[in-house]
């Protein structure tokens, strides 16, 4: 910080206003100087008061920019107080006073008081400290500010009383600074109320945020600690189904070898008979061949055996089974995040619910229903579920996976039923488990009871799956959506041709219905492997029409499964052969 008093002029003792340079290079206040010479011109001489260096002609001023701005800035600086009043009775110099007299109305430094003592030492006029007398006299009259006038809100002096401010409402300003004191203090112990309300305010928004902080803490460390425990439970789940998988794998070798080995003893017996009748054609002797010939009239069958058949069948799609169903769970367990997100953003605010610490998703799992049911009453016997699972679904029928119930709402299962079940006899069998655990009433319904036809009594379901289905519009040149249902592949099992059906979900209104061609080609949509695109004679209406469809599945597994079908589905009347349905 710049040194005040090098930036004090040696006449007024204050900082510097409008600060020139004269020749000797001592700097003063303009006014300061210019006045001192004044007093001097009558002379023809010019002294510097500092050096006193004298000069024969008035010296030329010089202003000092850099000093005044910094000068400026020191004025800001500084606080003002009442000590910076000159004295009026000094003429050479300007010195401070220190007392000032409210009846002459002047302001006296040290010796200039005394004199004013001296001068007037029989009247009383009243010193006090050195202040702003131009600020309490009146600026009409001259005269002292010593009332207050209520009604126009301002001080006044004797004569304004007598004037202008004439049958108003005046006191004294002792009287009004008083009572208004009164009322600043009361005001002064409002603020000060409200501080002290303010700052618990303050204190309990600190306890506030370090709560929130802690919470939030405290949450995120119990989500990790949960989810932790979610992969875990997924990990072992994974690894169980590894088991599974291997199992099944090592029991269909098993079975694929023991018919190896019944395949080769029979082609052994094969090559045997032929290696005898190669011996006994060239007999020449008739009789001798004619009593040989006996044994080998009894030709081979040209037919495979059933059981090789069948295992050829099933080796495409053993696995593929297992593969759907890890792919619903993907599914499912996708939707329940969007569903907790949701709940999450949309519930922020509301109270939580209260969880144990320890309560956490477990995975349990039925190594049985990993497998395509053929036998459910075998596989009755074989399944028992436990008693974290009695209200699940019983294997056969409903059971298969189960994520544990220890978080509320936070449970779902997969069926594993027999070919000849359908997913929505489950979800109605679960809508009438849940009605008897909450000890609601029950009514059946009546539809249940009676036969609807469908048209689709004489053909089998080779593909059965949940999707969005779209329709070109060539006259805006847009796909627009043509309804969300089951998609359904199904084979006539007289004709064996192949038609594609959709209905929607509820109103189980056709979107979809046409045959299933050789001509026929799939195309992948752009920006996405979950859709095929196609065209056909489309009679969902009335009339046949040439439409370009679209369909979306929620998995790429599912919508390659739907090529893999719609490409053999081409051919199967060509070839006239059932196809072989596919179990999701």
């Amino acid at each position: 910080m710049t040194d005040q008093e090098s930036l004090s002029c040696s006449i007024c003792l204050d900082i510097f206003k409008n600060p020139v340079v004269i020749p000797c290079g001592d700097t003063y206040c303009k006014d300061c100087i210019t006045g001192l010479w004044e007093q001097c011109d009558h002379l023809g001489l010019f002294r510097c008061p500092q050096c006193m260096q004298t000069f024969s002609q008035r010296p030329r001023l010089i202003k000092c920019v850099v000093v005044k701005e910094l000068c400026e800035k020191l004025r800001k600086m500084r606080p003002q107080t009442l000590s910076d009043v000159s004295c009026d009775s000094c003429t050479t110099r300007r010195v401070k006073a220190i007392k000032s007299c409210l009846t002459c109305l002047l302001s006296f430094c040290d010796s200039h008081v005394e004199q004013h003592k001296d001068l007037h030492a029989g009247r009383k006029h009243q010193l006090v400290d050195a202040t702003d007398l131009q600020s309490k006299t009146c600026s009409q009259h001259g005269k002292l500010l010593e009332f207050y006038c209520r009604t126009d809100q301002q001080c006044i002096c004797v004569l304004c009383g007598m004037n202008d401010h004439k049958n108003h409402d005046t006191v004294s300003a002792a009287d009004e600074r008083e009572e208004k004191q009164s009322t600043l203090m009361k005001t002064h112990e409002t603020f000060l109320q409200k501080i002290r309300d303010r700052e618990e305010d303050f204190k309990e928004l600190t306890k506030a945020e370090e709560t929130v902080k802690h919470s939030a803490q405290t949450t995120v460390a119990e989500s990790e600690r949960i989810f932790s425990e979610v992969e875990i439970s997924i990990q072992e789940t994974s690894a169980r189904i590894k088991e599974v998988i291997s199992d099944k794998e090592r029991a269909e070798l098993s079975r694929v070898q023991e018919l190896q080995e019944k395949v080769q003893q029979e082609i052994a017996g094969m090559k045997m008979k032929v290696s005898e009748l190669d011996q006994l054609m060239p007999t020449e002797d008739h009789i001798q061949f004619l009593q040989n010939s006996s044994s080998h009239y009894e030709e081979p069958t040209s037919e495979k055996m059933q059981e090789v058949s069948s295992v050829s069948l099933n080796a495409n799609v053993l696995f593929h089974g297992v593969m759907m169903l890890v792919s619903r769970v993907r599914e499912r367990w996708m939707d329940v995040n969007k569903e907790t997100e949701a709940e999450i953003s949309g519930k922020a605010v509301d109270a939580p619910e209260t969880v144990k610490p320890s309560a956490a998703p477990t995975f349990s799992f039925n190594p049985h229903s990993m497998m395509v049911n053929d036998e459910p009453d075998k596989c009755k016997e074989t399944c028992s579920p436990s008693a974290e699972q009695s209200s699940s679904f019983q294997c056969g029928k409903q059971d298969v996976f189960c994520f544990g119930k220890s978080i509320a709402e936070f449970s779902f299962s997969f069926p594993c039923v027999a070919p000849s079940k359908s997913l929505s006899n489950l979800s109605h069998t679960s809508k009438i488990m849940n009605k008897k655990e909450q000890n609601v009433p029950y009514f059946e319904p009546l539809l249940d009871h009676v036969e609807i036809p469908t048209g689709e009594e004489n053909e089998q379901v080779v593909f059965s799956h949940r999707a969005k289905l779209f329709r070109f519009d060539n006259e805006t040149h847009q796909w627009k959506e043509r309804g969300v249902g089951e998609l359904k592949i199904l084979q006539n099992y007289e004709s064996k041709r192949v038609r594609l059906v959709m209905r929607r979900d509820q109103v189980l209104k056709l979107c979809a219905n046409h045959w299933i061609t050789s001509n026929m080609t799939l195309k992948p949509m752009k920006g996405t492997e979950k859709a095929w695109s196609w065209s056909a004679l489309d009679w969902t209406d009335v009339a046949v029409k040439s439409e370009t469809l679209a369909v979306r599945f929620k998995l790429w597994e599912t919508a390659n499964a739907f090529k893999d079908i719609f490409e053999k589905a081409k051919d199967a009347k060509a070839k006239k052969k059932l196809l072989n349905p596919l179990k999701i």
